[in-house]
C-alpha cells in the first residue's frame, strides 16, 4: 500500500482537479481524532525515505485507509 505523494493531483469525474494527500489527511483526522498512533518502521522505498505501519486502538489505519478510498 502507498500513500499519496505530498504534490500528487488526481483528477475527480467531473474533470476538476484536487490533492489527494490532503484529502487524505483530512478523513484521518475526521476518523480518528487526537487518538494515539503507534507506528513501527518496516523499511525504506527506492528513495531511502522510512516505510512504516501504523495503528489506531489495534486498528491497522492502512487497511482503513484503503476500505475508505
Amino acid at each position: 500500500m502507498f500513500s499519496p505523494e505530498t504534490e500528487q493531483l488526481c483528477l475527480d469525474e467531473k474533470g476538476g482537479w484536487w490533492r489527494a494527500v490532503v484529502s487524505a489527511r483530512h478523513e484521518l483526522v475526521r476518523h480518528l481524532g487526537a487518538k494515539p498512533w503507534a507506528c513501527h518502521v518496516t523499511g525504506t522505498d527506492r528513495y531511502g525515505r522510512l516505510l512504516a505501519a501504523c495503528t489506531v486502538d489495534g486498528n491497522d489505519t492502512q487497511k482503513w485507509m484503503v476500505r475508505n478510498g
